[in-house]
């Protein structure tokens, strides 16, 4: 009996920021590394004020930012 190939599932990792673009960063790059092929990176950004969002998204593009 052949068995369909199953897809994992897909997931969304989603990562809260707050002024804080070295230590998002390092825990972007660390999601961006994983080998999981079904994953959606959320950054939500709670209204920084040293442009970490938009200097993250221009890093991450990949990633959708909020």
């Amino acid at each position: 009996m052949i068995r369909p190939r199953i897809e994992p599932p897909k997931v969304a990792v989603v990562i809260l920021s707050y002024n804080g673009k070295e230590l998002t960063e390092r825990c972007l790059q660390s999601v961006m590394a994983s080998r999981y092929a079904r994953k959606e990176i959320i950054l939500v950004d709670n209204a920084s004020t040293d442009d970490s969002a938009e200097r993250l998204a221009g890093m991450f593009p990949s990633a959708i930012v909020l």
